[in-house]
C-alpha cells in the first residue's frame, strides 16, 4: 500500500518506509503498530544500521507467522 501524506500514515499507523507488516503485524517488532511515523525506517541487523529488512530475515518471519 503507498502512503503518499502524512494523514494516511496516522490514518494505518504507518511505521516509516520501509515496512512489511504481516496479518496486522509488524514483522520487525513482531507486534501491531503503535503510532505513527512518516519517515525512513532504520532496523538493526547484526549490530549494523540499514534501511534494508534482509530477504532471509524476511522469509523466516513468514514461516514464523504462517507456520
Amino acid at each position: 500500500m503507498e502512503i503518499p501524506d502524512l494523514q494516511k500514515a496516522e490514518k494505518f499507523k504507518f511505521q516509516g518506509s520501509p515496512t512489511i507488516l504481516i496479518d496486522g503485524l509488524d514483522i520487525y517488532l513482531m507486534k501491531v503498530p503503535e503510532g505513527f511515523s512518516y519517515t525512513c525506517r532504520i532496523y538493526n541487523f547484526k549490530g549494523g544500521k540499514t534501511g534494508i529488512i534482509p530477504k532471509d530475515f524476511i522469509k523466516e518471519k513468514i514461516t514464523e507467522l504462517r507456520g
